[in-house]
C-alpha cells in the first residue's frame, strides 16, 4: 500500500496520507514562520507523470504547492523561514526561494497586532 505512513514509539505503521503514490524528500516546517508548521514532500500522485512538491495538512491530506514544468530535485526551508528548492529545467539549474505573497503577510502583521493589543 502507498501513502506516507507514520511510526509511533512502539514502531507500529499507520497511514497518515493515502493520497500520494509516493514520496521521496520529506521536511517540516520547524520554524512555522510562514507554512504553519506543515510537511512537505515531494513525491507524485497517481496522476502526476512528474516529481511535484506537496504541502500536507496536520490531518494528512496533500495538496499541490509547487507544479513546474522542470524536476524538483531536493528542498529546504532556511533560517530565514522561506521555502527554497533545486529545480532542473531544460538544461539549467536554478535555486528557487518562496514565500507567501505580499498581502499574506499584511493579513498575518494585522493579527500579530490585534493579539498584542489584547493583552
Amino acid at each position: 500500500r502507498s501513502g506516507i505512513y507514520a511510526i509511533n514509539q512502539q514502531g507500529q505503521a499507520t497511514r497518515f496520507c493515502s493520497n500520494l503514490a509516493w514520496g521521496s524528500h520529506i521536511e517540516f516546517d520547524a520554524l512555522g514562520v510562514f507554512f504553519d508548521g506543515d510537511m512537505f514532500v515531494t513525491g507524485k500522485n497517481n496522476s502526476a507523470d512528474s516529481l511535484q512538491l506537496y504541502r500536507i495538512s496536520s490531518d494528512g491530506v496533500a495538496t499541490p504547492f509547487i507544479q513546474t514544468d522542470g524536476e524538483i530535485n531536493g528542498f529546504t526551508f532556511g533560517a530565514d523561514g522561506a521555502l527554497y528548492f533545486h529545480e532542473f529545467y531544460q538544461g539549467t539549474s536554478n535555486i528557487i526561494r518562496v514565500v507567501p505573497e505580499p498581502a499574506t503577510m499584511l493579513l498575518l502583521g494585522l493579527g500579530c497586532l490585534g493579539l498584542y493589543r489584547r493583552k
